[in-house]
């Protein structure tokens, strides 16, 4: 539990995947923020600077429904398109939504990051 009412929900040493991550949360609502690093890491080690994304404490189970969601979304990805179990926690046709959401925000995020490294490489090349 951290301070003034917000609760860690992912902990995590790359702070790229804590912004993603507190991005994906507030599109669906969520209040979420990225407690990372104040400074450039630049020649510091990878788990040297603990980071971590964090939500209002009475959102706390939608954030963590939300994490288990796209959890579920990517090992799904990874398993080449076999469906794991699901959880018998949410109703069938909220777990849907959820996860449907899930991957269109995930969905947006890699393009996003997508069309940042497209411009970042035109960018270098017109330099």
């Amino acid at each position: 539990m951290t301070d003034y009412g917000y609760v860690i929900v992912h902990h995590t040493t790359d702070p790229a995947q804590g912004e993603v991550i507190a991005e994906l949360l507030r599109n669906e609502g969520i209040a979420a923020r990225f407690r990372g690093a104040a400074s450039t890491l630049i020649g510091l080690t990878k788990n040297l600077v603990p980071m971590a994304v964090e939500v209002p404490i009475g959102e706390e189970d939608r954030a963590r429904q939300f994490l288990r969601d796209l959890e579920d979304t990517a090992t799904v990805a990874d398993s080449g398109g076999k469906a794991a179990p699901r959880r018998p926690e949410a109703p069938a046709a909220e777990s849907r939504d959820r996860l449907a959401g899930a991957r269109r925000n995930l969905a947006i995020s890699v393009g996003a990051t997508l069309v940042l490294l497209a411009l970042t490489i035109i960018l270098f090349t017109l330099r």
